[in-house]
């Protein structure tokens, strides 16, 4: 995960013993999570997370499933969220991304979706982005399903940024 302020640069170098629990929320010395860490540390920074993978790192997505390639632990507040999903080349049925706040569902959050048909020959790209509100610290997770009738690898982004 890199957080990162509005410049690109790395705002959470300055947080020390930083921790991950096994829910995957970023926590500083004090138990704190990492947003609200670092929007004390400079009130007027939005913040910025983002989860990756590369076409290197891609996750092997097998047909007809509904399959989580990333995810980011936010926050209480007002979220801006955003990313993409890309497949490697196939030219057979449709690809699907959305973001959902649970690992066991299938239904996306506040419709944040998106359906498109393969593209033989190239890669298929599936952007994004909606704004959610939290109650609570939650993990968001971008699910993606495909059904070229054999595993697809997948890649792609997942950012978010707190508004409130």
């Amino acid at each position: 995960m890199y957080i990162q302020d509005h410049t690109g640069k790395d705002i959470a170098a300055n947080i020390s013993n930083l921790s991950v629990d096994t829910s995957g929320l970023m926590t500083d010395a004090t138990g704190q999570d990492i947003v609200t860490a670092i929007q004390a540390l400079a009130p007027s920074t939005p913040v910025y997370l983002t989860d990756r993978k590369t076409s290197g790192q891609g996750v092997s997505v097998p047909d007809s499933t509904h399959t989580i390639i990333l995810q980011l632990t936010l926050a209480a507040g007002l979220w801006l969220i955003s990313g993409t999903a890309s497949y490697n080349s196939n030219a057979t049925g449709y690809r699907q991304a959305y973001v959902t706040d649970s690992p066991d569902s299938t239904t996306a959050i506040n419709t944040i979706t998106e359906i498109e048909n393969a593209v033989s020959g190239t890669i298929t790209s599936l952007s994004f982005s909606g704004v959610v509100e939290l109650a609570s610290s939650t993990t968001l997770y971008v699910k993606v399903r495909q059904n070229s009738g054999s595993n697809l690898n997948t890649f792609g982004v997942f950012n978010a940024v707190k508004i409130a």
